[in-house]
């Protein structure tokens, strides 16, 4: 969220990400430009849930697998699948509770409390290819999310699955819901040009099927709505980003507009264990037990040695964090990658060129331009590929 006089930008987007691991770069990216961020596709399980929740110290992040009955059905077969996440700038001071979330986790519905009472619904949602069945089901969920919780303004965002035009079935059974519930595409008012959000490079096929609609009160303070095209981007999607301007006593929250201030963490991986472990040895031989926690006994009725307790447990803390301070590395969010590379650097910036090149040359989708954009992005998406999984 952003101050500028009077007014607060406060910026949404969504994102199809074709696996978390592929975008790394791109999702940095992402968390630089947008407030809050709905994520689809991210193919993780929930014992890998982290790397999404984790992934970025300004925002708190939330996660949901659609892989858990695949997981628990016994031996593992065939690619990741799915999978929804949402991220929250932690400046918003947003209060965040999820209040549904559907069984194949196809939708999940999120409360955004802000300090000033106004509460925002957030529906991520990734629709199936057109099935009349599976899409009415997942517009009920809306519905009913909609008609059972209390809100100031409702945001439906994801990879949709549909283009927004009247022959399209699947835009046909949206539409009636957009009616009943009041929503309007975000674009509606901006009308920018968004050619596609979806583009196969192998066929050529392109589609917008990755929307935004927010309430209708909500659509004339949109200022801005595009697709992110970026040389980084690994996915075949594209982000959406939207930006929302309100009058500050229309929405009203305290937030730290620095963004200078990071979190630090342990560094566990860069740390030499077997000192840590020698270290913590040597504190704990100095922590004694007290005797009395031995020997002495409570009454009936209440423990007697609380304070003896408490200060027995103080020292032992006290030895392991000392000992981690002597022995593990501390680092600022981000600093470092552990697989990341000098080599990496110079792929990352090669595909950043020729995809500013292509765009240069009115983004050809045949000849050499094309060609030169598709092998660099492929190379740097191999090679992070091939990095990470030899540093795990």
């Amino acid at each position: 969220m952003r101050f500028i006089h009077s007014f607060i930008a406060f910026i949404l987007s969504c994102f199809n990400m074709h696996g978390v691991n592929n975008e790394v770069t791109m999702f940095n990216s992402l968390c630089n430009i947008a407030d809050i961020i709905s994520l689809e596709e991210h193919w993780l399980a929930s014992f890998n849930m982290d790397k999404l929740i984790s992934f970025h110290h300004e925002f708190v992040g939330y996660g949901w697998s659609a892989m858990e009955d695949k997981i628990q059905s016994g031996i593992l077969t065939g690619r990741p699948f799915c999978g929804l996440g949402l991220l929250v700038r932690k400046s918003l001071n947003a209060n965040i509770s999820v209040v549904d979330i559907m069984y194949n986790r196809r939708c999940v519905a999120v409360k955004c409390s802000f300090e000033s009472n106004y509460t925002l619904l957030l529906v991520i949602a990734y629709f199936q290819c057109f099935s009349k069945s599976a899409l009415s089901e997942c517009l009920g969920f809306v519905d009913k999310c909609a008609n059972m919780y209390a809100y100031n303004d409702l945001v439906v965002m994801g990879d949709l699955n549909f283009e927004c035009a009247r022959n399209n079935p699947g835009f046909q059974l949206f539409d009636t819901l957009c009616a009943d519930l009041r929503l309007k595409h975000a674009n509606s008012i901006c009308g920018n040009s968004v050619p596609y959000t979806y583009y196969q490079d192998a066929s050529g096929n392109n589609s917008v099927i990755d929307h935004i609609f927010v309430s209708e009160k909500l659509l004339s303070n949109v200022v801005d709505y595009y697709a992110d095209d970026s040389g980084i981007n690994m996915s075949d999607h594209l982000p959406v980003v939207c930006t929302i301007k309100m009058k500050y006593g229309e929405f009203h929250t305290t937030c730290n507009s620095q963004r200078t201030c990071r979190s630090s963490f342990r560094r566990w991986d860069k740390a030499n264990l077997n000192m840590y472990y020698n270290r913590t040895f040597e504190l704990l031989q100095n922590v004694h037990i007290p005797p009395q926690l031995l020997v002495d006994k409570c009454n009936s009725f209440r423990c007697t040695h609380w304070a003896c307790i408490n200060d027995y447990y103080s020292c032992i803390v006290s030895a392991l964090r000392r000992a981690m301070d002597e022995t593990i590395p501390l680092l600022k969010q981000n600093t470092l990658k552990s697989f990341w590379s000098a080599e990496l650097d110079k792929l990352k910036q090669a595909s950043i060129n020729a995809h500013n090149l292509w765009v240069l040359c009115d983004r050809p989708r045949q000849g050499i331009i094309n060609k030169m954009r598709l092998d660099a992005k492929y190379k740097y998406k191999l090679a992070i590929k091939h990095a990470s999984m030899n540093e795990s």
